[in-house]
């Protein structure tokens, strides 16, 4: 196979299950990048759960982690 189009995170993860890491490299630029939205029910009381998922994001802002992610790729 010459090409695979995939998510990154979706792609390496599988390409590092099948054990092709040393055999596959990703080309750029990248073509496409999406934002992603996370909902919590409100039916559900998933308040708590919520709250602590926004204080982790806040937190990994702060201490850079974000911002190394999105430099990575």
């Amino acid at each position: 196979m010459d090409l695979i189009v995939n998510i990154v995170a979706v792609g390496e993860k599988a390409i590092d299950d099948l054990g092709y890491s040393d055999m596959i490299e990703p080309l750029e630029p990248y073509i496409n990048s999406e934002d992603s939205y996370i909902a919590f029910s409100k039916v559900n009381n998933l308040k708590e759960l919520r709250d602590l998922y926004d204080e982790t994001i806040r937190k990994m802002h702060e201490d850079g982690t974000i911002e190394a992610i999105y430099n990575k790729y």
